[in-house]
């Protein structure tokens, strides 16, 4: 599985000492800004071509093409607010999708923060960039690809939210 996680943390130097520059921003999915809303994101995905399975406030279940791949898209939305994709990938090809996805993410924000190999001798890869305004983007490769994107702060409200939600139901 390849995932990248694309959340943010405040202005800080990567793991590896390069300051990341201010046009490293960034601002959500595939033309999809963060907090953009529901309709807003289903035009988008309809004009880029995605095949809409399921929409609803707060989800949106896609399939089409991302960087060349075919792959499943899950979009979440808190008050309205775009804050997660994750792409699946159906190939057989996983770890080449992996370093192909890696090389491309390179050559758009540069060399990633911190690589770790076979994390728990699972033959799972991790790979993270950091971002200036607040946003990282996490690759993680296992038995799949898959991508994922995060606002940090809207993700976070969301989590405040479902425990608020089960606290009430007590």
């Amino acid at each position: 599985m390849l995932l990248l996680c694309f959340a943010c943390e405040k202005g800080q130097k990567s793991s590896v000492g390069r300051v990341i520059p201010p046009e490293g921003n960034l601002e959500g999915f595939s033309d999809i800004k963060w907090g953009d809303n529901v309709s807003v994101a289903l035009s988008i995905l309809k004009g880029k071509g995605f095949s809409i399975q399921l929409s609803d406030n707060e989800a949106i279940l896609a399939e089409g093409k991302f960087a060349g791949s075919d792959g499943s898209l899950f979009l979440w939305f808190n008050n309205d607010g775009f804050y997660n994709a994750s792409v699946q990938f159906m190939s057989k090809k996983y770890k080449f999708e992996y370093i192909e996805f890696i090389e491309m993410l390179k050559e758009k924000y540069g060399e990633p923060d911190f690589v770790s190999d076979n994390i728990n001798d699972k033959d799972i890869i991790f790979t993270e960039w950091k971002f200036k305004n607040n946003c990282s983007i996490t690759a993680v490769y296992n038995i799949n690809v898959s991508l994922n994107y995060t606002n940090d702060k809207i993700w976070e409200e969301e989590q405040i939210k479902k425990k608020q939600k089960k606290i009430n139901d007590l």
